[in-house]
């Protein structure tokens, strides 16, 4: 059928059908009386300085040496670690089980500074899981023999902070889950996806 076969309502319903397209194809920003604050700053900002070099995200494979580092030293391929930013400056932190059994695991925490790896402390690994505290930071919650123990673990001026929360023997009703139940992401340490996502 061709367009001048169509009857006057028909040419109309195109024609705004057509408007309508071109209206929403070319009105892709968003007017600035609906931007945020932000929004509108960082919009000025880009327009100011169209040159601004971008700044390189963080090199999280640096971590890699760290976790080769442990497989080497414990030959243990079932090691776990984590990759989570427990000061919220926006460098994650990396935090590994090391150790030869539940006895002596650690997780020690890494950080990234000036473009290498810096140690910065360690905290319980026996018997652990890790888990998201929304306010920040982690939850270490541990659990043997029917003892129950939650620590929050933060990071503040470079130093790990840990806060023992509880302690508790939950005797045969088994043991609780933390707040939020959220637990933190984890892979083998000859697993590097966490780091080279």
């Amino acid at each position: 059928m061709r367009y001048t076969n169509l009857s006057n309502k028909a040419k109309h319903k195109t024609i705004a059908w057509l408007l309508l397209c071109c209206l929403l194809c070319t009105a892709c920003t968003v007017p600035t009386y609906l931007q945020s604050e932000d929004e509108k700053t960082g919009a000025l900002i880009a327009q100011e300085t169209p040159n601004a070099p971008i700044e390189k995200a963080t090199d999280y494979a640096l971590y890699e040496s760290i976790l080769k580092k442990v497989h080497d030293e414990y030959n243990d391929e079932y090691l776990t670690y984590c990759v989570y930013d427990l000061d919220g400056d926006g460098i994650a932190e990396l935090i590994v089980l090391e150790g030869t059994c539940e006895a002596d695991y650690a997780w020690m925490v890494y950080t990234i500074a000036d473009h290498a790896v810096q140690y910065v402390d360690w905290f319980s690994g026996a018997h652990s899981a890790l888990y998201v505290r929304a306010e920040g930071g982690i939850y270490n919650m541990q659990g043997h023999m029917s003892i129950e123990r939650l620590t929050e673990v933060t990071m503040e001026n470079g130093e790990i902070v840990k806060n023992k929360l509880y302690e508790t023997d939950v005797g045969e009703a088994g043991y609780n889950d933390p707040p939020g139940n959220q637990p933190l992401d984890w892979a083998y340490i000859t697993d590097y996806r966490l780091i080279n996502p």
